[in-house]
This record gives C-alpha cells, sequence and structure tokens, in this order.
C-alpha cells in the first residue's frame, strides 16, 4: 500500500475503535436537543418541529428537481407518455406488503424485521455495525438481500403514485416504512450500518420520496424533525466513511453524491454547507479514476458504468438547475461516458450484460430490472444539444421527465434527431470494438472484447478487487436486431461459490479456455491475481472490411490470437490461432446463446444453426471437432448452460462447446459466420476446384450467399483471405 493508503487506515480503525467505546456507553446516541442546538442553530426546543419543517420548505435551500417544473403540467406529460396506470399497480402491491427484490418476491419487511434476510428468514446480529460481519446468521445468507430491502429504493415507486394520484395511502405508506426502520436501526447498530454506499443509496431515496410526496397531510411537521435527524446520522456516516481505498470507484462516487445532495438540500443544518463542498469536491477530482479516455467505466462492467454515470448525472442536474457551476471537465467525461453507452447498446436497446452486477441503479424509477439505459441518452441530449443522442434515446422516458426542468424538456421536444456519424466504434482505451451495420432496429451488431480485465489489477501475484470478468477475446453478436451470442451475465456475490466463480471465469463467455491456463487466477469472491491482459494487434475499418485482432500471451509458448472479419456487412469469418508446447493439451472454445435461441447441430456437414425468431446465424466449423451442446435445467449446475441477466436471475440457455486437440505447436480453428433471415438459411457450399489450393492454406471454403460467390481461405501464419467474385477483399 502506498503511504497514505496506510495512515488513512490507521486512522480509519482508530475512529471505528472510538465509535465502538461510544456505543457500548450510549453516548453516540444524539440527544434532540443537542441536535436543536448544536445542529440546526435553535436555542430552544419550543415548537421546534414547525420551525424547521417551515423553514426547509420556505425554499432556503437548493430547489430539489420536483421543485423545477409545473407539478401539473410536468403530470400532464407524464401520463401523455407513460403508462402511469401501472405505477399505481406496482405500489398497490407495496401497500399490501409485497416486494420483488434481486430476482425474488418477498415480503416487505415491517417495524422490528429490517435486520431480517428475507429469503431464509434469520436476523443478523443487532450489534456495533463493525462486528456484524464476524456474526452471519448462516452459512448460506446473502448480505446482498437484507441489503437492497433496506435501499428502500422502492419508495421511489410510492412517490410516484402518490404524485400522479394524490392519494394519501401511498404517502402514508412511505411515512410507516421509513418510521418502523428509524425505530428498528439507532445509530450504528447492526447490518444496515455496514456500507456507506448503502446509506448513500437508501438517503437519495427518501429524499425523492419525501419531495414526490411534497404537500401530503402524512409528511408532517412531526415526520419531517425524526426525517431530518435520520438524514443527519446517514450523512455522518458516510463523511466519516469515505470508501477512498476500499472501493474508490462505484462507492466513492455514490457516496460523495449523496453527501452532496443531502448538502445541497438540507442547508438548515450547520454541516449541510460542507457536506454539499466534500461531496462535490470527491466527484470533481475523481472523475478522471472512473472512466477511460473512451467514456467506458474502469470497472469493465456495463453496469456499474450507468451506475456510476448515473451518480454524476443527478449530482450535475441538481447544480445545473440551481444555477451552480459544473466543471467542464466533468461534462466532457461525462459525454464521453453517454456516447460510449450509446456505441455498445445493441439494436434491441439493451446493453451488453459485460462484468459483474448487482442491479445496482443510481436512478431508479421502476421496480422492473432492465438492461435499458437509453433514458440516460435522452438527459444526454438536452445537457450537450446532442441530436445522436436524441435519435437513440427512449424518448419521454422518466430519467428525462423527472430530472428536466420546463426549458430542457422543451428542447429536447424541438430537438431534430440525428443518426450517429459512425456506425462502428473503437473504444481503444477500455478494448471494445464494436461493428454495426446501421443504427436500425433490424440492424446486425458485434462487439469485441480486447481490454484490461478491469484497472488496477496486478500481474503478479498479490490479489486484487474488481468487478471484471475473465472474457478476454469474447464477443457478443445480434443478427437482424437479434441477440444470438451473448455473455454469460453474473448471478451472485454471496451466494454459492460455484454459481459465483463460474460466471466469472472464462467457461462463461465466449472465449477460448487455453488447456490449464487461465486468463486470471480466481483467489475468492471479487479477487484476481496473475491476471494476463490482452494486447490489441489491429483494428481496421474499409469499404468491405472491418477488422479486429487481440491475443492473449500465456507463456512463452502458449498463446490465443483471435481475428474477426466483417465481408461487407453480409457475414463474418473468425479465425482462432492457438499456440502451445504441442503436449496433447485440448482447448474448449465457448459459445454462449441468448436464452431465446434455439439449436441444431448437423454433424455430417459440420454446421451449427441457431435461430431466434424469422432469422438466425449458420455457424460452419471445418474439423470433426468434439462438440457438445447443453442446456440448463432445474437442479443442475452453473456448467449445464446459463444465462444471468442480473442478480439473482438466471434463465436456461444452450451453451456450445468445441474441444479443439492442441497436438501441434500451432492448431487453426476457424468459423464462418452467416447470418439468415425468413426460412432455413440457404448457403450453397462447394467444392471450388478453379481456386488452386495453396500450401499454406489450411482450410479452403467456396459458397454462394446474398447473390454473390465467395471464397475463405484460412491460412497458418497469415490472416485469412477472402475473395468476392473472384476479387480479393
Amino acid at each position: 500500500m502506498p503511504k497514505d493508503e496506510i495512515l488513512f487506515r490507521f486512522s480509519e480503525r482508530r475512529l471505528e475503535k472510538k465509535e465502538y467505546a461510544s456505543h457500548l456507553l450510549g453516548k453516540d446516541q444524539l440527544s434532540d436537543e443537542s441536535f436543536v442546538r448544536e445542529l440546526c442553530g435553535l436555542s430552544s426546543q419550543h415548537d421546534v418541529a414547525h420551525l424547521l419543517f417551515d423553514d426547509f420548505w420556505s425554499g432556503r435551500r437548493d430547489r430539489f428537481f420536483t421543485e423545477a417544473y409545473s407539478k401539473e403540467n410536468r403530470s400532464t406529460q407524464i401520463k401523455k407518455n407513460l403508462d402511469t396506470q401501472k405505477w399505481l399497480l406496482d405500489a398497490d402491491r407495496l401497500c399490501e406488503g409485497r416486494v420483488f427484490l434481486l430476482g425474488n418476491d418477498v415480503l416487505l419487511a415491517q417495524e422490528g424485521e429490517w435486520h431480517n434476510d428475507p429469503l431464509e428468514g434469520c436476523e443478523w446480529p443487532r450489534v456495533f455495525y463493525t462486528r456484524v460481519h464476524k456474526a452471519k446468521p448462516s452459512e448460506t445468507v446473502d448480505i446482498k438481500y437484507v441489503w437492497e430491502m433496506n435501499r428502500h429504493q422502492y419508495l421511489i415507486v410510492l412517490g410516484k403514485a402518490y404524485w400522479i394520484s394524490g392519494d394519501e395511502k401511498y404517502a402514508k405508506k412511505i411515512c410507516e416504512i421509513i418510521s418502523s426502520w428509524i425505530s428498528d436501526n439507532p445509530y450504528h447498530s447492526g447490518v444496515n450500518w455496514t456500507s456507506s454506499l448503502e446509506l448513500a443509496v437508501r438517503s437519495i431515496s427518501w429524499i425523492w420520496a419525501y419531495f414526490l410526496c411534497q404537500g401530503s397531510q402524512s409528511m408532517d411537521s412531526a415526520f419531517h424533525w425524526m426525517f431530518l435527524k435520520a438524514i443527519y446520522e446517514h450523512a455522518l456516516h458516510i463523511e466519516h466513511h469515505l470508501s477512498y481505498f476500499s472501493s474508490p470507484y462505484n462507492h466513492l462516487i455514490g457516496e460523495a453524491a449523496g453527501l452532496h445532495i443531502i448538502g445541497s438540500l438540507f442547508s438548515q443544518l450547520k454541516t449541510g454547507q460542507s457536506w454539499e463542498q466534500l461531496g462535490w469536491s470527491i466527484l470533481d477530482k475523481n472523475i478522471d479514476q472512473q472512466f477511460f479516455q473512451d467514456g467506458m467505466c474502469v470497472e469493465q462492467a456495463t453496469f456499474y458504468h450507468h451506475f456510476t454515470l448515473g451518480f454524476y448525472l443527478q449530482a450535475a442536474l441538481l447544480r445545473k438547475i440551481n444555477n451552480k457551476p459544473v466543471s467542464g471537465n466533468i461534462l466532457s467525461v461525462i459525454e464521453k461516458a453517454l456516447d460510449a453507452s450509446m456505441h455498445l447498446t445493441q439494436p434491441n436497446g439493451r446493453l451488453l450484460a459485460i462484468g459483474d452486477i448487482d442491479n445496482a441503479r443510481s436512478l431508479y424509477f421502476s421496480a422492473e430490472h432492465s438492461w435499458d439505459f437509453r433514458g440516460f441518452l435522452s438527459l444526454g441530449a438536452v445537457l450537450f444539444h446532442r441530436s445522436d443522442f436524441k435519435h437513440n434515446s427512449n424518448g419521454f422516458c422518466e430519467e428525462l421527465l423527472w430530472l428536466c426542468d420546463e426549458p430542457s424538456l422543451a428542447e429536447f421536444e424541438s430537438m431534430k434527431s440525428a443518426v450517429p456519424l459512425e456506425t462502428s466504434k473503437a473504444l481503444s482505451s477500455s478494448g471494445y470494438f464494436v461493428m454495426r451495420t446501421a443504427w436500425g432496429k433490424n440492424s446486425h451488431y458485434l462487439c469485441f472484447d480486447c481490454g484490461v480485465i478491469a484497472a488496477g489489477l496486478h500481474a503478479g501475484d498479490v490479489p486484487s478487487a474488481a468487478h471484471g470478468h475473465a472474457d478476454a477475446l469474447s464477443f457478443s453478436l445480434s443478427v437482424f436486431g437479434k441477440p444470438i451470442l451473448v455473455e454469460g451475465g453474473f448471478h451472485t456475490y454471496f451466494g454459492s461459490l460455484d454459481w459465483h466463480r463460474h460466471f466469472r471465469e472464462e467457461a462463461a463467455h465466449n472465449t477460448i479456455k487455453m488447456g490449464g491456463h487461465t486468463q486470471a487466477e480466481y483467489c475468492e469472491r471479487l479477487t484476481w491475481k496473475s491476471v494476463i491482459n490482452p494486447k490489441l494487434q489491429y483494428w481496421r475499418q474499409e469499404d468491405n472490411l472491418q477488422a479486429v485482432c487481440g491475443e492473449v500471451v500465456y507463456d512463452k509458448e502458449t498463446c490465443h490470437r483471435r481475428e474477426i472479419l466483417s465481408i461487407a456487412s453480409r457475414f463474418w469469418v473468425l479465425s482462432d490461432r492457438l499456440q502451445s508446447a504441442g503436449q496433447n493439451e485440448k482447448a474448449t472454445a465457448y459459445f454462449h446463446l441468448d436464452s431465446s435461441v434455439a439449436l441444431e447441430i448437423d454433424r455430417e456437414k459440420k454446421q451449427v444453426t441457431a435461430s431466434n425468431g424469422d432469422g438466425g446465424l449458420l455457424i460452419q466449423y471445418f474439423e470433426d471437432y468434439e462438440i457438445e451442446a447443453r442446456r440448463g435445467e432445474e437442479g443442475m449446475g452453473p456448467e449445464a448452460g446459463w444465462q444471468a441477466e442480473g442478480y439473482g436471475y438466471k434463465k436456461p440457455t444452450w451453451v456450445l462447446s468445441f474441444s479443439i486437440p492442441l497436438s501441434k505447436k500451432t492448431v487453426l480453428f476457424p468459423l464462418l459466420l452467416l447470418p439468415w433471415k425468413e426460412g432455413k438459411p440457404t448457403f450453397s457450399f462447394k467444392e471450388d476446384s478453379s481456386m488452386p489450393s495453396k500450401t499454406e492454406d489450411l482450410y479452403h471454403k467456396a459458397f454462394s450467399f446474398d447473390q454473390q460467390n465467395y471464397m475463405v481461405s484460412f491460412r497458418e501464419n497469415d490472416s485469412p483471405v477472402v475473395q468476392c467474385n473472384g476479387v480479393e477483399v
């Protein structure tokens, strides 16, 4: 560790010991009298609740988003563009005591139950927060579920229902939940104080719910008094336990955003202004460490990319509506991050499932888990006046309708949309290369991963944590707008170790496992060591050809080199060159198909047909490889074939694997990937005697496709050669 980290960690431990001593003596529980005098600047408790309530709503603080527009006008826009009836159904379900968390339908916690695991029912110990993990209630319990229940993001669903209907029952339910939580969670007692990020997310959830219910009879001065004191305790803990070194990426950014928002809105607290400044300072100083130069998040996880980006957008837009400055650097990085998101989004509007995920959303307006982040682009359209962002956004989405003031909404409505200038994109810093035939919903799309596992990982034996996976040289492919080859996803952090490990290692990605070699050595839940990152060999874009090539070098004798060629935006050529010691090891090539895809294998023709609706992909291979197709079923393990779309979610899907003998020092594994639509594929394959075989050519394939005649030659020590009607592409 560097010296400043060592000093910080020692200081943190000393503070925790001091907090523990105060906790044992009951001195960390702030009295009402001290809160009023020292933090609110009032000399007496006489009628203090009404004074604080009136002062808060008098507007002598920053405006929140919902105060930046007319409720009547915005409600009209919302009802015009969104299904508000579903909001009421979701909110009614919460009022009935049901909530959907991390793939599970569970009972909503009530007073006295906020420390209970919603799946197993066991209670996390009500001890000082630093000692909770040492007293885990069972071996199988997953702390993410109790944390998710206590994030209270579903309160925003209730708040939206009150906003649109005016029905007091929704505001009353919010007050009941927050009041029971405060009663059941004294300062620094139990599992819900163990993570500063959890406190930040919960605070932001409370704030959104509170402002959405502005004017409610349930949220009177007595509730405000209790609410204000709890918000203060949350911010105080976050300030003292920022994740500068333990998790300096999405955790630190979420905590800083929480502090900034609390400080901006609760300036009646003497500490409010300092929290606002501290939070914004952290956001400003650390943004370059969160994203690569091309805009992608350094954690190499697309869901966390938007978790971090959402905090920045929320903080920046809050400052914007209050006429406070936002640095040019922050705006520039946000724009790049949105641009990266736009290019990585598939034709169906969903993002690629790259890296870890815990379903965390910093902009939470729906209870439904989704990979659709196009709403972020609608914010970017008005923030940066980008017509291409509007074209690829989801129109008048919730992010736009809740976060933007009247002038911004009017600008979005009048803005013309335009397709982006680039169809394909090289995100060279993070290592993602996108080949796209067009920006329509029915276009082809391929994304190749040649990036580091994650920023900051060690190549040596020192374990380090990261949200990236061992997915080097993997690729995802959509045909006619529908996903065919997909990433395996991610299922759990603290649940079954087998399920956790599987989705992080090579076998859950569309790459090749080279015998006993690994891209990174797995060592417990979130840590890797001995990391081997891929190297880009080339990226080319020409009239009839797009091509990318990368390689992973394991040692002096072992290397995997993968080339992918997009030929005239019609089909793809994949060539894997495997170098080894030639000692009869085996490599395994994995291909994960979307859960909606059906699979057929014709071993005689050496063809695999993947079907998704009225189209699909034909995979042509060339040797009699040992080929296996497996699909998960209830009771089967992770290796059987599963697609994990989010934390706690998994669907059975086909996994195709080729076993490739490494009997020679160089082995070529070539594939043709040919899209088809409307009925079965109608390719015409034939032996082409008119083209003489060259000694360096290992494989030829001649075929007619899309009214053109092609010849593909694969060579042992060079790139594939493709001819169209006798002319080399």
